[in-house]
């Protein structure tokens, strides 16, 4: 049990827990909700790279790295948004705005009693200003289900994805090259114009980009040591990709992958791991009946 005469060590603990207990009666859920985004985000790239990262001079680097392209991306957002206000008096830019429009309207019919799926995106996808509706602008709906209409919340959440990518860029250079190579291509995943532009706005890209990456990195990792983490992981990875993009699954398992696995391992074992995941591509893909719209 915790003594009162300790109680001074935890202080900031309890500030901290007080400050948000705060934020959450009395600012709105729109508002607290993209702080609560931000302190995640801050909270579990921190505790990635103590935990995952031994050596000190890594761990600093990766560290640096991370918040400064995390806080980078929120600060180009919220310029974004300032531009968009300013010029088009919108919240967001161009296929973001339609994003966030049509997510908030598709919650709006399923809050007022539509469980349809089917008539909401047909009477949705009639009225969009963009008159198309995708699966993107049911993702948005289901944030915004959480955090009520906060249309840069979407936005943070890429800015995230962003930031944690460069962690699983650093680890699969490392893996191919040298730690040397591995810091380099951190920097360029960090603020490389596109990827950085694409990561600090509403739109798909961002987080294709990272599961794209992760499913590489759990793929290398289930080389070196199997684990049903590691397997449940890349399953997750090849579903949203399969969601959002499946021409990628293609793309990667046909071009990106057999050239990583050549740097790294034995024939025989690119061949027997190469054929198991055509297999789950082909289940994910052709399988399964997907309506493209």
């Amino acid at each position: 049990m915790l003594k009162l005469k300790n109680i001074g060590q935890y202080k900031h603990i309890i500030l901290l827990g007080a400050l948000i207990a705060i934020s959450v009666v009395f600012i709105p859920m729109e508002y607290f909700s993209l702080f609560f985004i931000v302190l995640v985000g801050l909270f579990l790239g921190i505790f990635f790279i103590i935990s995952g990262y031994k050596e000190r001079k890594e761990c600093m680097f990766l560290l640096d790295i991370f918040i400064v392209a995390f806080l980078a991306r929120i600060i180009a957002a919220l310029f974004i948004q300032s531009f968009a206000i300013s010029v088009n008096n919108l919240r967001l830019l161009g296929d973001a705005e339609l994003y966030s429009e049509n997510g908030y309207r598709i919650l709006q019919m399923w809050l007022g009693g539509m469980k349809d799926l089917e008539r909401i995106y047909y009477y949705v996808r009639s009225t969009s200003r963009g008159g198309t509706l995708g699966e993107y602008d049911f993702y948005n709906a289901l944030i915004y289900f959480f955090t009520g209409r906060s249309p840069l919340a979407p936005v943070f959440i890429n800015c995230f994805a962003g930031a944690i990518t460069i962690l699983f860029v650093y680890d699969i250079t490392k893996k191919l090259s040298n730690t040397r190579a591995a810091m380099f291509s951190g920097i360029l995943a960090a603020f490389w114009p596109s990827t950085f532009m694409w990561s600090a706005q509403n739109l798909k890209e961002p987080i294709l980009v990272t599961m794209i990456c992760m499913l590489m990195w759990s793929l290398l990792e289930i080389r070196k040591r199997f684990r049903f983490y590691l397997v449940a992981l890349a399953f997750i990875c090849i579903a949203w990709i399969k969601i959002f993009r499946p021409f990628l699954l293609l793309i990667f398992f046909i071009f990106v992958l057999p050239l990583a696995f050549v740097a790294t391992s034995r024939f025989k074992r690119i061949m027997a791991l190469f054929i198991f995941l055509i297999a789950c591509v082909t289940i994910f893909v052709f399988i399964d009946k997907i309506k493209y719209r």
